[in-house]
């Protein structure tokens, strides 16, 4: 079996009593890693190990035999869970199809690439199903999603995407997947993934009944190709890879020797065809010509929101192609969207958490942003788009279908479980997502602010009430309770001498400092409520307080205040309704009309 993180820990601590001047063979392979006097056991093990495989059927040992007495004294077992099991278990974790774009946008985002494109292919290939690889690879030669990016892999990708369960991307901060369970989601609808970039292919074949002719160790179900090694081999079987030529650029050199490269990353997924289906120990599910049409739908749907935050993939197009020429743009009548996005860096708390050792381990950045839908107008303005009071959803880069009840999306680096779907909340990961919202994410939102109030300023906004995006307590989710919390705490405790300048009239705009409020009791009498406010208004122009601003304040905005322990600053700023009569007797003229004699 696969030993769990807390029996890992006792392995190790059992396993260092192995003598010390036993000598670590010639090329030992990496599975036991001795360093000094201390041997500790490398899990989990790979599919693939890609580094060594550089020969069409060529594979390494999965995981290397443990003497019998050695492994029963340990009272380990060196035998895994079949590969099937695992991804099988892996396709419950990630449940919807498409998680497939989003784990290949992934990918591309982490490769730095600036675009990431699909194809539905459509072409059964009926005419070029023998002279394969294998006769087994028959059964998928038929329609395929096919995956494109303008990067190539590194050969640290390469290894990483054949660990089942165990990224290299964990330690790097500047990457999005650092679990290495994403990509698995293909299998949702192959059995047969196929990589493409620079000069090497790779095939997978878990269940060993597609390319069992090349796999020497059926532990490790798949192939590496090098297309600058190996072409004479390769060109004896040309139908094998014809369904590539043409396909995103790719001129695989099927007649003629010439070295060749592949400039980007292709993927190759066939659908599960129900032959395939039936025998698979992956996956039960096949897909005909409705269910491979519902991705294009779920592509509409979810497409749009994959990029918003994407760190380098600016484009992605969804393209059908269903003939063997014939390839076109897959058009659907989809709303077009617009988000500003304020991304900022937080120096303080954040920053120290990242940088202590759990925050270094953890792989944490102090880094968020937040997005607000924007609608265009006729006249090339903008509006903040209405009715969108609970659209908001946390993003990890990419969406993680996490509901927020917050009027705008939150992004940034959340310690998020292994399938992406929920925030941890308790432990190091726990602490540390409280305090990137209260710090990162709400420095963002009041961020986003600012910059929706400059383009009121300048008209670039129009028809704009100052709370449009502001956090509804009642909406917000219990686990985004501290972004609503902190929300409110810093623009009534003004940072600065000047406060934040969120407040306004319509006309101007004004800081805590400056803004004045209405008592509810005066606004809610049914005699003078109704023309108090404006009354007010005129007051305060009168009196010649040219730096304040009377603003009328909702009551969810109260109650937001009164929450995060602020309700004494808005009783400082707000005029009672002794108050209000007292100060318009002596200057208001229209006292009286008010029927106060």
């Amino acid at each position: 079996m696969l030993l769990q993180s807390s029996e890992t820990k006792t392995a190790l601590k059992k396993i260092r009593w192995i003598p010390a001047c036993k000598e670590r063979p010639p090329n030992y392979p990496g599975s036991l890693v001795w360093k000094g006097d201390h041997c500790s056991l490398c899990l989990p093990p790979e599919m693939c190990d890609i580094s060594h495989a550089i020969l069409v059927g060529s594979s390494v040992p999965l995981v290397e035999n443990v003497q019998f007495d050695i492994e029963k004294a340990l009272g380990i077992s060196t035998k895994p869970k079949p590969l099937t099991v695992r991804i099988k278990n892996i396709l419950e974790e990630y449940p919807s199809i498409s998680d497939i774009f989003k784990e290949l946008l992934q990918n591309a985002d982490d490769a730095n690439a600036t675009e990431c494109n699909f194809l539905i292919d459509m072409r059964r290939n009926m005419d070029i199903r023998e002279n394969l690889l294998d006769p087994g690879m028959a059964a998928c030669h038929g329609p395929a999603l096919w995956s494109f990016n303008n990067s190539e892999f590194s050969d640290s990708d390469f290894l990483n995407i054949t660990r089942l369960g165990e990224s290299l991307k964990r330690s790097e901060v500047d990457k999005v997947g650092k679990f290495g369970l994403g990509f698995n989601s293909v299998y949702h609808i192959t059995d047969v993934p196929i990589i493409l970039s620079r000069e090497f292919m790779i095939m997978f074949d878990p269940n060993v009944n597609h390319i069992s002719k090349h796999i020497r160790d059926k532990s490790n179900p798949g192939i590496k190709i090098n297309w600058s090694k190996q072409q004479k081999r390769l060109r004896k079987f040309p139908n094998q890879f014809k369904p590539f030529i043409g396909v995103f650029g790719c001129q695989l050199p099927l007649t003629v020797e010439s070295p060749y490269s592949y400039k980007g990353t292709l993927f190759r997924l066939s659908f599960r065809t129900q032959q395939e289906a039936k025998v698979s120990e992956v996956s039960n599910t096949c897909y005909n010509t409705a269910d491979i049409y519902s991705l294009v739908d779920e592509f509409s749907i979810c497409g749009h929101r994959l990029i918003i935050f994407a760190q380098s993939v600016n484009s992605m197009v969804l393209k059908v192609c269903s003939s063997k020429i014939v390839v076109e743009e897959f058009h659907h009548t989809v709303d077009s969207t617009t988000w500003l996005i304020c991304s900022c860096m937080d120096t303080g708390d954040a920053l120290k958490f990242s940088l202590h050792e759990s925050g270094r381990r953890l792989g944490l950045v102090p880094c968020g942003g937040v997005a607000v839908l924007l609608t265009e107008t006729q006249d090339q303005k903008w509006i903040v788009k209405p009715n969108c009071n609970n659209i908001g959803e946390v993003f990890c880069y990419l969406p993680l279908r996490i509901k927020t009840g917050l009027p705008l999306h939150i992004n940034g680096c959340f310690a998020v479980t292994s399938n992406r779907k929920e925030i941890w909340k308790t432990d190091t990961k726990g602490r540390w997502n409280t305090v990137f919202m209260r710090h990162v994410i709400v420095k963002a939102y009041i961020e986003a602010l600012c910059v929706l109030r400059d383009m009121a300023i300048s008209g670039e906004l129009v028809d704009y009430s100052y709370c449009a995006v502001w956090p509804d307590p009642d909406s917000v989710h219990d686990d985004f309770s501290v972004i609503c919390k902190g929300f409110y705490e810093d623009i009534a405790h003004m940072k600065s001498k000047e406060g934040i300048k969120v407040f306004s009239d319509g006309i101007s705009w004004v800081s805590m400092k400056n803004v004045r409020f209405l008592d509810d009791s005066i606004l809610k009498r049914p005699d003078v409520g109704p023309s108090a406010f404006k009354i007010f208004l005129k007051y305060l122009k009168k009196t010649g307080s040219k730096n304040l601003c009377a603003v009328d304040l909702p009551s969810w905005v109260k109650t937001g205040f009164e929450e995060a322990g602020c309700k004494y600053v808005l009783l400082e700023n707000t005029f009672s309704e002794k108050q209000f009569f007292s100060e318009l007797t002596e200057h208001s003229p229209l006292y009286d009309s008010m029927g106060h004699k």
